[in-house]
């Protein structure tokens, strides 16, 4: 179904572009500020592999600025907030209930970022853009409470404290930016990037009394989608995006 929303968002987009009359908005007319807010942004994740994974975005306030006639160079910023989650995991000998404390967006790469962009308009209002941005890190916090063994309450002192660290990305793209209005701007832009990949730091406290079972226990339960935020990967990016010119 979300992929379906997405096309269909695609296809939308394309629909209202070919309904206005494409002229180029030449050096003199062309704003030299644009701010836009990206209320709407899909993640396409492992391209390269069966398993792709498709999730929305957060929003992103951008800001341009034009150093050439045709060329704008900028930053944009998005901020993702923390969640806070409880958990149950059962089995048939076996109860489990967990405190996470994370950014579960981050999963879909929607964490905190910082991006420097470049645009270059080539014809009309078509552009090719270069972006280089750093994606915040971010921790998860897991604390085992109690376990229910043949109706026997146990607590078992347990804490698991993953850290992952900042890193790096880097795409191109190609967009479409259109002044109207005088002052108002509306646009679209699909990017192919590379996520690089970041440190994972694990950091275990429990009472050595439980130390024997520990490892069953982390292997029943264990972290979502932990391998994947650690590595490497290509990703698109397809938003759209609405905004003021100056």
């Amino acid at each position: 179904m979300e992929q379906k929303n997405i096309i269909t968002l695609i296809t939308l987009v394309i629909i209202y572009i070919f309904n206005f009359s494409i002229y180029s908005d030449s050096a003199s007319e062309r704003k030299k500020i644009h701010i836009y807010v990206t209320p709407s942004s899909a993640y396409i994740d492992n391209l390269n592999q069966k398993t792709s994974v498709i999730g929305s975005s957060d929003q992103y306030l951008t800001l341009m600025f034009g150093l050439f006639d045709n060329f704008y160079l900028g930053l944009s910023y998005t901020n993702a907030n923390k969640n806070r989650e409880r958990y149950a995991n059962t089995s048939p000998l076996y109860f489990r209930q967990s405190q996470l404390e994370f950014n579960r967006r981050s999963e879909y790469f929607t964490g905190e970022k910082l991006i420097l962009k470049s645009q270059f308009f080539f014809w009309n209002n078509f552009y090719t853009s270069l972006n280089v941005g750093l994606e915040k890190g971010y921790k998860i916090n897991e604390n085992l409470f109690s376990t229910n063994m043949n109706n026997y309450l146990v607590i078992q002192p347990y804490q698991k404290t993953t850290i992952f660290d900042d890193r790096a990305f880097g795409s191109i793209g190609i967009g479409y930016r259109k002044e109207f209005l005088s002052n108002f701007i509306i646009g679209t832009e699909l990017e192919f990037g590379y996520l690089g990949a970041r440190k994972v730091n694990k950091h275990y406290t429990f009472d050595p009394g439980y130390s024997t079972s520990l490892l069953n226990r982390y292997l029943i339960t264990k972290d979502i989608n932990e391998d994947r935020n650690g590595s490497a990967r290509n990703y698109h990016f397809f938003s759209i995006y609405a905004g003021i010119a100056i």
